[in-house]
């Protein structure tokens, strides 16, 4: 945590002012694209788990195996959106989910749609 919050450290206030509003931008366009589909379906995470051990080999390590798995959640948290992961793996095998997302404040859409596909996908 200490790297990524270290990577703050040369941003001003005016920097920050103008992400902030980069980012209201992105959410509105984003939010007006999407409107067109039920769900937005993506992998809950980019590859495969990394071991524990290649995350405790140094700081660097984990900072940037931290920050591949969180990338597809983040994304979703950058729209100020909701998202739900479902298991798709069988037994036996490394976890992997499928991971739903819809707008901000759609979340019993996304709850309905999310039991739908569960359902779906156990059949």
């Amino acid at each position: 945590m200490r790297l990524r919050i270290l990577r703050g450290a040369n941003q001003d206030c005016a920097d920050y002012i103008e992400l902030q509003r980069a980012r209201t931008a992105f959410v509105a366009a984003l939010r007006e694209e999407a409107s067109a589909f039920d769900v937005l379906a993506l992998p809950t995470v980019p590859t495969m788990a990394p071991s524990i051990a290649e995350c405790d080999a140094d700081d660097e390590a984990f900072t940037r195996l931290n920050l591949l798995m969180l990338r597809n959640p983040t994304l979703i948290n950058m729209m100020d959106g909701c998202a739900i992961s479902l298991p798709m793996h069988r037994a036996g095998e490394a976890p992997t989910g499928l991971m739903l997302a819809r707008a901000g404040g759609e979340d019993a859409a996304l709850f309905a749609i999310a039991a739908a596909a569960e359902a779906a996908l156990a059949g």
